[in-house]
């Protein structure tokens, strides 16, 4: 039986530079973080008690915050404990497919 060839952990990526349009994008992005705000949800979400297989009560209030946002969101549940929060932004350009 062959060995198995390593797996390379290592992957070259050529750093490129972003186009004038491109830095515009991530600017633009970068000044809409509130910090506070961020901090806040980050305390909230990790507080809740959601170990592997009992995620529901994080679900749940994660489609809350969605729906908040004006996010169309669903619970999907798995079982009784677990589930996903499933949300939907949607754009104004062509099918992502």
């Amino acid at each position: 039986m062959a060995p198995t060839p390593a797996i390379p952990s290592d992957v070259p990526v050529k750093p490129a530079p972003l186009s004038r349009q491109q830095r515009g994008w991530l600017e633009q992005a970068v000044s809409l973080i509130d910090e506070n705000r961020m901090r806040t949800f980050n305390c909230a979400i990790t507080s809740i008690h959601s170990p592997t297989g009992e995620e529901r009560v994080a679900s749940e209030w994660m489609v809350q915050q969605m729906l908040g946002l004006g996010i169309d969101a669903f619970y999907q549940p798995l079982d009784e404990r677990s589930g996903n929060a499933v949300g939907q932004l949607k754009g104004t350009g062509g099918p992502s497919h």
